[in-house]
């Protein structure tokens, strides 16, 4: 289970939102809160019927296309790069 992948991209979303870096005193809370939250989910894990290393995962993935959706929405028109396509 990769709790500090979901604590990344929860940071990233606020970042991105805010425009402003998180700060050192933050960042240590985080990462103890962090710390507990593994151990929460390290147990839950053990105590219930469903896939919390998916539910961790996905809610990851979620967060981490919230943060692309929102830096799109930010972008000025002419500025993006357009992906290209391969067939």
């Amino acid at each position: 289970m990769n709790t500090q992948a979901l604590i990344t991209a929860g940071e990233s979303v606020f970042t991105t939102i805010s425009g402003k870096a998180i700060s050192g005193t933050v960042e240590a809370n985080i990462s103890d809160v962090g710390s507990l939250v593994t151990v929460g989910l390290t147990l839950l894990e053990r105590n219930v019927n469903f896939n919390v290393t998916g539910v961790v995962d996905g809610v990851t993935q979620i967060l981490s296309g919230v943060n692309a959706t929102i830096e799109a929405a930010k972008t000025k028109p002419g500025t993006a790069t357009a992906a290209t396509g391969g067939a």
